[in-house]
């Protein structure tokens, strides 16, 4: 027995040898991804190590550097214990010491990555390129929509140099030249990173093009396209950039037909393809079909009504879903992450990852007139620069599904912050009152409330932070 223990302890000695560790059989561990997951993985974790480069010569190639494959496996080691199936590295910064009278150079490689699982009996990769390769080398700064932290270069920058296809819809070859089952990575290669991000209820997702077309993914592959305001709120929809290509042009269908167009029109252009049944018109064919909403419009009076065609859903014909309602966190989740952005206690500003494990349910908004949002519920928007948190802004609702029990108020309230104008003024005499705006400025953050009037029982509908 005695002889059973002191061999125990001499394999447990050989386990924790970072000489044994270099001999590990990799090929047993998660890999580092060169290209991108066909279908959006589930990410188990967002990850940050820090390494320091101990042995750093600048005459070698830093990916030979000893310390730097070191951290590429311990990342892989860690990917293994968290039951991960591969890791994709989505930034690595390095940052340089120069050599002093008493030191000598070294270098810090800063990694973060993110910790996946690949769909379900899908782990085929796609032809995108993820931004390292499984040597820690920058390859190409790409755009991801499983929320990857890489965002260079911008988004809007990208957009912008994308020509936006013409504006058809078709049975045949679907919306913008995206048809059904297109995958995700065809879809963004074509029209460029989406307006905003949206997490449905079902586990489906929502890209937003500008401000009314919308392709839901399921699985990593487009399963309907629609138009139309289905998720924002009013306040919501007017954070979303202007898309030239989207918001620019009216789409139209086969045989001319044209956003806008009235029903005769509809009617008189279509004739047999169009399809009348429970009060909708729908064209199809043995794949999809294509339904065609109308709203009713009274342009001269009350008694002269006209209907428009002012949306569509193209869909699978023996698939067709019930469109779900964006996730959102629960008055739990909430609190929990206004606690870790609260100025007033805050110590260290959180990690981006940190906000998101805490929220649980978030969006992202990519396109907007003040850059990218990190959409944190129904009622909070965090944006981070350089990996930092900047700014916060607690405001009404983003989408058109209220949150039960939880508005603005109850997130103002966990500050501690009073509602209205006069109040605020009481409570900090040193504001700068600019009529229907209140300005607070502390030592390491600003805050700017913002009312629905000049009047001093004005209720708060904007609060914005920003952090220094």
């Amino acid at each position: 027995m005695l002889t059973y223990y002191k061999y125990s302890f001499f394999i447990c000695l050989l386990i924790q040898s970072p000489l044994l560790a270099a001999t590990i059989e990799t090929t047993e561990l998660p890999p580092i991804l060169n290209y991108m997951p066909s279908c959006s993985p589930n990410i188990l974790k967002h990850v940050q190590i820090t390494r320091t480069l101990a042995k750093y010569d600048a005459n070698i190639p830093l990916e030979e550097d000893p310390d730097f494959t070191q951290a590429l496996l311990d990342l892989r080691l860690d990917a293994k214990r968290q039951q991960a199936d591969a890791v994709i590295l989505t930034n690595i910064h390095n940052v340089m010491r120069p050599k002093t009278n008493n030191l000598a150079s070294t270098k810090n490689s800063h990694f973060s990555a993110d910790f996946i699982r690949y769909c379900k009996g899908n782990s085929q990769l796609s032809e995108q390129l993820t931004p390292y390769n499984d040597k820690g080398i920058h390859v190409v700064a790409t755009i991801s929509y499983s929320f990857q932290l890489a965002e260079a270069p911008s988004l809007a920058e990208v957009a912008n140099s994308i020509q936006v296809p013409l504006a058809n819809i078709s049975l045949d070859t679907g919306a913008f030249g995206i048809p059904l089952g297109a995958k995700v990575a065809t879809l963004t290669t074509q029209l460029g990173p989406a307006s905003i991000e949206i997490m449905l209820a079902s586990s489906e997702q929502a890209l937003g093009y500008g401000r009314g077309i919308w392709f839901i993914i399921r699985d990593g592959m487009v399963d309907s396209i629609r138009s139309g305001n289905l998720f924002m709120s009013g306040y919501g929809k007017n954070l979303i950039g202007y898309r030239e290509g989207f918001d620019s042009v009216p789409w139209a269908l086969a045989g001319g037909v044209q956003q806008n167009n009235s029903l005769e029109e509809v009617k008189l252009q279509l004739g047999s393809q169009l399809k009348n049944s429970a009060s909708e018109y729908q064209l199809s064919n043995r794949e999809a079909q294509l339904r065609l909403l109308f709203e009713s419009f009274n342009p001269v009076s009350k008694e002269q009504s006209i209907e428009k065609l002012t949306g569509f859903v193209l869909e699978n014909k023996n698939n067709a879903s019930t469109l779900s309602s964006p996730k959102l966190a629960t008055a739990t989740q909430v609190k929990d992450t206004v606690e870790l952005i609260n100025p007033f206690n805050l110590k260290q500003k959180p990690k981006l990852e940190t906000l998101l494990d805490s929220i649980g349910s978030y969006h992202k908004l990519n396109l907007s007139d003040s850059g990218i949002w990190w959409l944190l519920g129904n009622h909070l928007q965090v944006q981070y620069e350089q990996g930092e948190l900047r700014r916060a802004q607690i405001a009404q609702e983003l989408f058109n599904k209220p949150s039960p029990n939880l508005d603005m108020r109850y997130i103002v309230k966990q500050l501690a912050l009073p509602y209205t104008k006069a109040e605020i003024l009481t409570q900090y005499p040193n504001a700068t009152d600019n009529f229907d705006q209140v300005q607070i400025r502390f030592e390491n953050f600003e805050l700017e409330a913002k009312f629905e009037t000049e009047a001093d029982d004005a209720a708060m509908y904007q609060l914005n932070i920003e952090y220094f």
